[in-house]
């Protein structure tokens, strides 16, 4: 398995998707707040939960933060790095 090493703030990418699907939301509402077709908020929340789910489990999958990942990114920094010097 391929270990990325991704920023700090992606962490909070779960969260931002949240809050971007929030934000969203807020704004449809006020533009059209007395619109009868809830279909599209009620859609629109569950695509941003979910998408918030899926990037979650793919961190989680991937090891992003753990201890492994940490030391497999290591080795593989060294590996790299001794290749270079021969």
């Amino acid at each position: 398995m391929a270990v990325f090493d991704l920023p700090g703030w992606t962490a909070l990418a779960p969260a931002l998707i949240l809050a971007a699907t929030a934000m969203a939301l807020f704004i449809f509402d006020s533009v059209s707040p007395h619109s009868s077709s809830r279909s599209l908020l009620a859609g629109t929340a569950a695509g941003g939960s979910l998408a918030s789910m899926v990037v979650a489990v793919w961190f989680i999958t991937a090891g992003v933060g753990t201890k492994e990942a940490r030391l497999s990114c290591r080795a593989d920094v060294r590996s790299h790095v001794e290749h270079l010097g021969r």
